[in-house]
């Protein structure tokens, strides 16, 4: 289990730019969370709870306990508050937040995450937090623990892009995430992310984090270690690397392409094998 001080490390490192590499898991398999926090070169481990995967709280619950990295979980924006909540008192230090379309819903992401107090708009009461980082709900460090929580938002939507300069200064907000192919569906260009209109609403949430007066960190999402140099030499520090779902599903890709050479296996008319499955 992750201590408070292991927290409050990853949360100043994300926010101030100093280099942070994480990875995403879909799979429900502790060997996999093991082999990261094995690398020793990882900071935090992202579980993807948004698209269906079979991460109960139970299973986020034995991830969190076993990993030596802290772990944020990405969650669908369906009853985000309570998911968003079980998922830190099972033991998360934060959550990814999808598809956010305005400054006041990231504020209520926020909040989510922030103690209930009669002068504030936090939503957190004070629940036991047994296998959490946080100290226990009953001491008086409970209220500003919450401080050091990771909230990430994906910026996804155009209402998300239209008001990014507000949402970059909000408080509370450690980093955000792109989302362009999402983003690049609600612009009517589905699918297309190098159409001009898509990578504008990009250049707008890169700038804008630039100018940000508060310490805010943008992440990007790279499928190869190859595809971080470029953004590495612009000065961005802050990367999410690779999924174990997509790893597997390539290897298993090219092993199916050289059992096609072997000839006698179905295969499209471009000559490649027919894969059918939930991770393309």
């Amino acid at each position: 289990m992750i201590t408070y001080p292991q927290l409050q490390d990853l949360h100043n490192q994300i926010t101030t730019g100093e280099p942070v590499f994480s990875t995403r898991v879909y799979l429900n398999a502790l060997d996999t969370i093991a082999m990261i926090c094995g690398t020793g070169q990882f900071k935090y481990i992202e579980l993807i709870e948004e698209y269906g995967s079979p991460l109960t709280m139970e299973a986020i619950n034995r991830a969190c306990a076993v990993s030596s990295l802290p772990v944020i979980v990405k969650i669908n924006r369906q009853n985000q508050a309570s998911i968003a909540q079980n998922c830190i008192t099972v033991g998360a230090s934060g959550i990814l937040f999808v598809e956010a379309a305005s400054a006041d819903d990231v504020r209520h992401c926020v909040n989510i995450l922030r103690p209930a107090s009669v002068d504030g708009d936090g939503l957190y009461g004070a629940k036991g937090t047994v296998f959490c980082p946080l100290p226990g709900a009953g001491s008086p460090e409970f209220p500003d623990s919450f401080n050091h929580l990771i909230i990430a938002v994906m910026i996804e939507r155009v209402g998300a892009v239209d008001e990014i300069e507000e949402i970059v200064e909000i408080e509370g907000v450690s980093t955000l995430v792109l989302g362009p192919t999402d983003l690049s569906l609600e612009m009517g260009h589905s699918g297309n992310t190098g159409h001009a209109d898509v990578q504008e609403a990009l250049t707008r949430v890169t700038t804008a984090v630039q100018k940000s007066k508060k310490g805010i960190s943008l992440r990007y999402e790279m499928q190869s270690f190859d595809a971080v140099r470029n953004y590495w030499d612009q000065g961005y520090r802050h990367f999410s690397v690779g999924t174990d779902a997509g790893a597997l599903s390539a290897y298993y890709r090219s092993v199916a392409k050289d059992i096609v050479q072997l000839g006698g296996i179905d295969h499209d008319s471009s000559g490649e094998p027919k894969i059918e499955g939930i991770y393309q």
